[in-house]
């Protein structure tokens, strides 16, 4: 699996860190697989830089990504919350995008509403 087609895991859904991490991972393994294909070819440094850029910031956005799911998933969030006379439910998680070094990253959030807004 290439690490372009890894980035269309976010748009197929909420994700967990445990498969962002697969996923991180099976990405790294294509861009070692790589760095060690194009040393016994005797490519040149450039060549090499050349094919960097399309795997490496995948590896940067999947970091991100498994920070923010490991972030969310360790939020105690209750299904209610009272604050101000207000009474606000838990609704459900929210696709979300965030610029980052590496591009743009998917994550999920949750979002708490009360009547009238």
């Amino acid at each position: 699996m290439s690490c372009r087609c890894l980035r269309r895991v976010w748009k197929t859904g909420q994700t967990t860190s445990d498969e962002i991490e697969t996923r991180l991972r099976e990405c790294f393994e294509g861009v070692v697989a790589f760095a060690k294909r194009q040393v016994p070819e005797g490519r040149t440094f450039l060549d090499f830089e050349q094919g960097l850029p399309s795997c490496s910031p995948s590896v940067g956005s999947f970091l991100v990504a498994l920070f923010l799911c490991r972030q969310h998933e360790h939020l105690e969030i209750p299904p209610v919350v009272c604050e101000g006379g207000r009474r606000f439910r838990r609704k459900q998680d929210q696709s979300r995008e965030i610029g980052v070094l590496f591009g743009k990253v998917r994550y999920w959030r949750t979002y708490m509403y009360a009547k009238g807004g």
